[in-house]
């Protein structure tokens, strides 16, 4: 949460988001500043945001941003895990 926290206050230094809830509903964040945020989580933490991903409830406070990006993460692992061990059967299998 540090991480994002120090991205979140370098793209809007004027707000206090570890306790903001209301970044869209209250007009703190544009069009611009979410664009911002998304290719910053994307290249900190290697994840892909999804144009259906970028919905008011996932940009509303630093918790939903986390939680997107841990969602992003955990879907992530899974496939990957997945990947293997689908490798794995098809080498068991020659």
């Amino acid at each position: 949460m540090e991480q994002l926290l120090e991205i979140l206050s370098e793209i809007r230094p004027d707000i206090d988001f570890a306790t903001e809830e209301g970044l869209i509903d209250n007009g703190m964040l544009d069009s611009l500043n979410i664009m911002s945020i998304v290719s910053e989580i994307t290249d900190a933490f290697d994840i892909v945001v999804s144009p259906a991903d970028i919905i008011p409830s996932n940009f509303n406070s630093a918790k939903s941003i986390s939680g997107l990006i841990s969602d992003k993460i955990s879907n992530s692992c899974s496939i990957i895990f997945l990947l293997s061990y689908l490798f794995y059967m098809s080498v068991l299998c020659l």
